[in-house]
């Protein structure tokens, strides 16, 4: 039977157990707090409100989770007949002519280039790697995207999607939650008038016939 000696180590250890298992699913529990938001990726603003054949711009940002954000390729995704690219505006870093973005504020140290092939499907594809410096931080401002209305047609949704996103030694960043916007885009343009044509008006006349 045992002692009293050995029940109270027995307690001592067993209450120590317990407390060192509450211990680290707490400091568990706080690493993936910390972690959850890496990868995150949203584009601001999330609600726009434009007239018809406007341009207006977008922004992509990133939470890089605590890690130095290497290179990112994405798409966005809309309908063509809403929403298009200006490829009229920005810089293409190679011949400085216009190619629908311009680099974010914390990605001037990055190559940064565009596929526009797939506009007129729906798709434009970015993508960036770091030539300098590196980005790292919960709101790192990847790229400025100048869109254009097409047509007016009520809201039309905006979408990402993250092809790569790693650290700069290639390592890819954990998957986050990917959030697109919304664009309501009114309807501008002046109403078309009928042709209207004149009605006569009936006269009295007070002549007496003779």
């Amino acid at each position: 039977m045992m002692n009293k000696t050995l029940k109270k180590q027995f307690v001592n250890k067993l209450a120590l157990l317990v407390v060192s298992l509450v211990l680290l699913l707490i400091v568990g529990g706080l690493f993936k707090s910390v972690q959850a938001a890496e990868g995150d990726v949203w584009i601001t603003p999330v609600n726009s409100n434009v007239n018809t054949d406007q341009t207006f711009d977008i922004e992509v940002l990133v939470d890089t989770g605590g890690k130095n954000l290497g290179a990112f390729n994405m798409y966005l995704d809309f309908d063509p007949t809403k929403i298009t690219i200006d490829t009229t505006q920005g810089i293409d870093p190679a011949s400085d002519t216009g190619r629908g973005f311009h680099k974010g504020s914390d990605t001037t140290n990055y190559t940064v280039t565009s596929n526009s092939n797939d506009i007129a499907n729906g798709h434009f594809r970015f993508a960036g790697i770091a030539a300098g410096s590196y980005a790292n931080g919960n709101s790192e401002h990847l790229i400025i995207i100048h869109a254009k209305t097409m047509t007016a047609g009520g809201t039309e949704n905006l979408s990402l999607r993250v092809n790569e996103l790693s650290d700069e030694l290639g390592h890819a960043l954990t998957t986050g939650t990917v959030t697109g916007a919304t664009v309501t885009i009114n309807d501008t343009t002046a109403p078309t008038l009928a042709e209207v044509t004149p009605v006569s008006t009936p006269t009295n006349d007070d002549t007496p016939d003779y």
